[in-house]
């Protein structure tokens, strides 16, 4: 027998396989409703928290402090959303002491971007 009948009916009972019990557990299928359709129900998306979770000075001298931030990100909807770039200042007694940014945007054409899965 010609073995590309052996290779389509393994390839084939894969596809099967995958349709009947690997899809079904993905979020993607998850939004259809029985109809096939997407639910009629407004899908509410709220917005992520982002907390200031510890702050501490390494070092000081007379002209600058370094300082370790560490940020609390926190995701309450059902899907994951990509963080792409957090921008934050410090304050103390109403004046910025610093300021910076976790992550970084593409620019280039070259540029790859840099996220985080929350």
């Amino acid at each position: 027998m010609n073995p590309k009948i052996f290779v389509g009916v393994a390839v084939g009972g894969m596809v099967v396989f995958l349709l009947i019990f690997a899809l079904p557990g993905i979020s993607i299928i998850s939004d259809i409703g029985e109809e096939g359709f997407l639910s009629p129900q407004d899908q509410t998306v709220l917005p992520i928290i982002i907390e200031l979770f510890n702050f501490s000075i390494i070092e000081i001298d007379e002209r600058q402090a370094t300082l370790e931030l560490d940020f609390k990100v926190t995701n309450p909807n059902f899907k994951s959303v990509m963080l792409q770039h957090v921008k934050y200042s410090v304050y103390h007694d109403g004046k910025r002491i610093a300021a910076g940014g976790i992550g970084s945007s593409p620019e280039g054409f070259l540029d790859s971007p840099n996220y985080f899965i929350v």
